[in-house]
């Protein structure tokens, strides 16, 4: 514990001299990093084990632990890329569906289908590069769940927000708030949703606790306000085009997420 923020040290060690050593560091220095925000801390031995597959962030000499690299990219063979075969027919659905989207000016949406380890990521990975190649390339967010947020209310579209947003955990709070705050402003977001979007990550401050205390006193009223601020967010950073919101790993979200999701594909306006 340390200035009423939480501080979670994770480490790993192949020798007991390593491990001696990060116990030692912990209990000489258990504080957080001079003026980050509270996340999970991994210092320089560890962070090494952690390999290429999570993104971290570095605050002094330890590094904030993101979440996970995304593992969908084009697959290389002997440097050069392996193209996606067998899936051109559901590739021309998917990228269809935007396209009608942008010209209907409505929402729609689609579902894919299959077991794991049968190219769903590299699917959407595929369809996301050929829309953006077009000539309107549409925004796109990209919000992949991970097990355990079906008990962590919003906690996956609160990633995909700070990835947008450029707003890494560890940092100074108000740079956290700076940083949302030009992704609202881009989007011309009035004072209302930039206040439901900070809430969605935790930078709410003072000013906006006061709009928010009322809200949550209503399940139904919390989910109208974040619903409002994330269709304005869309539809602002679109530009005119179509707005893409891609839900990875979507048997793993909250139900409060999926609501939202509801609530936006009814939307006809």
């Amino acid at each position: 514990q340390a200035d009423s923020s939480a501080c979670v040290f994770v480490v790993g060690a192949t020798t007991r001299t390593d491990a001696d050593s990060i116990r030692e560091h912990e209990v000489r220095d258990t504080r957080l990093p001079q003026g980050a925000s509270a996340g999970v801390f991994v210092y320089a031995n560890a962070a090494r084990l952690l390999g290429d597959r999570f993104e971290l962030h570095w605050v002094e000499n330890y590094a904030c632990v993101l979440g996970e690299q995304p593992t969908a990219q084009e697959q290389l063979l002997l440097g050069r890329v392996v193209p996606m075969v067998g899936r051109e027919a559901e590739l021309a659905q998917l990228v269809a569906v935007v396209q009608a989207v942008a010209a209907d000016r409505a929402p729609r949406s689609a579902l894919v289908l299959a077991p794991p380890g049968h190219g769903k990521s590299r699917l959407r990975f595929e369809v996301l590069r050929q829309l953006s190649a077009s000539a309107r390339a549409p925004w796109h967010l990209l919000v992949r769940f991970e097990p355990g947020d079906r008990d962590a209310p919003l906690a996956g579209l609160a990633r995909a927000l700070r990835a947008t947003a450029g707003v890494a955990f560890g940092t100074a709070r108000v740079d956290q708030r700076a940083q949302l705050g030009a992704l609202a402003h881009q989007a011309k977001l009035g004072p209302a949703q930039s206040t439901f979007l900070a809430s969605i990550i935790d930078v709410a401050d003072d000013a906006d606790e006061t709009v928010l205390a009322l809200a949550r006193q209503s399940p139904a009223m919390m989910r109208e306000g974040v619903g409002d601020a994330l269709r304005a967010l869309v539809l602002g950073l679109a530009g005119g085009g179509a707005g893409v919101l891609v839900l990875e790993d979507a048997h793993w979200a909250d139900s409060a997420a999926l609501s939202i999701v509801d609530d936006l594909l009814v939307d006809q306006e």
